[in-house]
């Protein structure tokens, strides 16, 4: 038996011709060998996972579902995965887009969820802790987890009571935090706005690598926020109906939500919520992870924009807003600094690509 795992840019280079070769105990003259012609071909995770934090067993409550987003029928439009995650606390859910690997978050540590049995095994020890405004921070709480293709980084909200929630970036290799990744040697950002509001998940949009997070006062109030992911800055989208707790995109765009016990399309523009799909084999129905595809290489990421008020975005604004917007069908110009001096630009540097 060979099995193994792969790469999402294998397809690009498909089909191959392969040649596989077994001896009898190593013997070289005691060997057999096959050819075959292997096609590959890259299939989205359309179906997105969902996971109730009531309804599972294992050593927990926590289960992990499948939805099939066409079907309205909560009969038929929701299959278990496994009996239950063996977790009490799972809330941040995400598809690594190359690997399509499912990680989620079990309060103070990382780990991926089995999408056969549906178990969660962790990676490494707990997320650990960081510092930044709030001084040195131990994340046990995280709520959100979303992946930026385009770096591969994984972005995790962590919930800290009594103050603004914060935004660090997860190894995925040991499950700690990366330090030193935001402006000033910070290992985490605040997630800025009018109030100290409870973030309940984070999602990034594939097509414009935007970060939206879903926010309450903690009193029935939902709102849907955009989120700038380097220096934790906000603004409002709109007012969510209903209480929104889980949040992700697919691969054309499209946000989805979760409440309690229903998923539901989301304006990303407006916050509206609608055609809700009810969810019933658990209850309490708080993250929800669809696939993404990976972003091709080599690519440069940010967003040509408008100063409108000529005030180069100050604290309170962000790039997206009604006063920086982006603007389509602008061209970008890339040069090789090889001109007369270097480091300067000059009409000698060559013209890279645009």
């Amino acid at each position: 038996l060979i099995s193994g795992l792969l790469n999402y840019y294998a397809a690009a280079s498909s089909p191959y011709s392969v040649e596989i070769t077994v001896c009898d105990d190593g013997t070289p003259n005691e060997c057999d060998s096959d050819t075959l012609t292997w096609t590959i071909t890259n299939v989205l995770t359309i179906d997105p996972y969902v996971v109730a934090n009531t309804g599972g067993a294992g050593g927990g409550d926590d289960l992990l579902t499948e939805v099939d987003l066409p079907d309205f029928d909560p009969v038929t439009n929701e299959v278990d995965i496994g009996v239950g995650t063996g977790t009490v606390s799972l809330h941040g859910l995400s598809i690594e887009p190359i690997s399509g690997v499912l990680y989620a978050a079990d309060g103070d540590r990382l780990g991926t969820l089995n999408v056969d049995s549906g178990v969660f095994t962790a990676v490494g020890g707990t997320f650990g802790s960081g510092d930044g405004d709030q001084g040195t921070v131990t994340f046990d709480d995280v709520r959100g987890l979303t992946f930026q293709p385009l770096t591969g980084r994984l972005f995790a909200l962590h919930h800290q009571p009594g103050d603004r929630d914060l935004l660090f970036v997860v190894d995925t290799a040991t499950g700690l935090a990366v330090p030193n990744l935001f402006a000033g040697s910070r290992d985490y950002v605040e997630l800025r706005s009018s109030a100290p509001l409870e973030a309940t998940d984070i999602a990034l949009d594939p097509s414009s690598w935007q970060i939206y997070g879903t926010f309450t006062d903690g009193v029935g109030n939902f709102e849907l926020r955009r989120i700038n992911r380097w220096n934790g800055a906000t603004n409002v989208v709109g007012a969510l109906t209903p209480e929104i707790r889980g949040l992700s995109f697919d691969s054309t765009g499209q946000m989805w939500g979760t409440d309690g016990g229903a998923m539901y399309e989301i304006n990303k523009s407006t916050a509206a919520a609608t055609n809700p799909r009810t969810l019933d084999n658990g209850s309490d129905y708080q993250a929800v992870a669809l696939g993404i595809p990976p972003f091709f290489p080599p690519s440069v990421e940010g967003t040509i924009f408008e100063d409108v008020a000529g005030d180069a975005v100050p604290t309170g604004e962000f790039v997206g807003d009604f006063l920086n917007p982006g603007l389509a069908g602008a061209t970008g110009r890339m040069y090789l600094d090889d001109g007369a001096v270097t480091g300067e630009p000059d009409a000698g540097d060559t013209l890279w690509s645009s």
